[in-house]
């Protein structure tokens, strides 16, 4: 079972609908660096490799889902912060166009 399969379970048992809502959308094939991050943080706080959160007890990994579902509108705020950054980048670029003298 993969580790964004595990957390979205347990997300859902105990309450945390922000890190469900995250990872469904990784699910679901929009995948993207911030279901990434909120993987890595529940694997960080249980003490694993994202790859080995299914031998994690399930006690750790609901308590670290509780703890990053507290975590996750700060999360979500950085990861706009972000886009915001790449997309006002993206725009100076086109606004300068192709081929820079």
């Amino acid at each position: 079972m993969s580790a964004a399969a595990i957390i979205l379970g347990m997300a859902a048992k105990v309450g945390a609908p922000i890190v469900k809502s995250i990872i469904e959308k990784k699910i679901g094939g929009t995948a993207g660096d911030l279901a990434g991050a909120v993987v890595d943080a529940v694997a960080q706080k249980v003490g694993v490799p994202a790859e080995q959160l299914a031998t994690a007890s399930v006690s750790e990994v609901e308590a670290a889902v509780k703890e990053v579902e507290a975590e996750a509108p700060e999360m979500i705020a950085v990861w706009e912060q972000g886009l915001a950054g790449q997309f006002a980048l993206l725009q100076a670029e086109l606004a300068e166009g192709f081929w820079q003298s």
